[in-house]
């Protein structure tokens, strides 16, 4: 029995890989080009992903967290 609503679809696993994905590989672009936090919500936009319910809200949460996850890792390495 699934945890949070129904059971999904294989393709709606995957969009969701390809949205993390990118989401990583944006935030670490912008980790390495010295961008502060504060510019992370509006900097890392992920068009593809737009229409999403809430997106607007739970990306730019979404960035900041790894955005600053990545910066630790790049830093402390």
């Amino acid at each position: 029995m699934p945890g949070h609503g129904p059971a999904t679809s294989s393709e709606a696993i995957a969009t969701t890989r390809r949205y993390l994905d990118r989401l990583e590989a944006r935030a670490r672009q912008l980790v390495l080009e010295g961008a502060a936090l504060s510019e992370v919500p509006d900097a890392s936009s992920l068009d593809e992903f737009k229409d999403w319910d809430q997106y607007d809200t739970i990306h730019r949460r979404n960035a900041s967290i790894v955005f600053v996850r990545i910066e630790r890792e790049v830093n402390f390495k």
